[in-house]
């Protein structure tokens, strides 16, 4: 439970940052720190299982995201022009869900392969 409040945290810290790249680089940060917390106390379906602790991050993310819309569109113009260009026929809020859904697949992902190399890595040196 601890490695998915990280998304909570991460969730709050994003609302902040101006540029994507600055959130990719801190998520992806915070998917290392994950991997290799998963890596250390998890020796089976490493990938699953930061796969789905990569999804429960960025659920609390979005929540976060959906909590706090005008500070996060605020700090995030670009996503704030799409959800404008989009508000006749999709509510702003509904722009960031799909928004995060589809970045937080690819994200999740991503942190189940960090967990499995690292996981990995891991054990192999820890059994020599």
């Amino acid at each position: 439970m601890p490695l998915t409040l990280i998304g909570a945290l991460m969730g709050y810290a994003t609302l902040y940052i101006h540029s994507m790249k600055g959130e990719q680089l801190l998520w992806l940060l915070a998917f290392l720190i994950s991997a290799l917390v998963l890596g250390f106390y998890t020796d089976r379906k490493l990938f699953l299982t930061g796969l789905l602790t990569g999804i429960l991050q960025i659920a609390l993310a979005m929540f976060v995201h959906i909590s706090f819309v005008k500070i996060y569109f605020l700090h995030h113009e670009e996503i704030a022009a799409l959800a404008n260009q989009n508000a006749k026929s999709m509510n702003p809020v509904v722009v960031i869900m799909l928004l995060d859904i589809f970045k937080g697949l690819f994200m999740a992902a991503i942190s189940g392969l960090f967990a499995l190399v690292i996981g990995n890595g891991l054990h192999r040196s820890l059994n020599r």
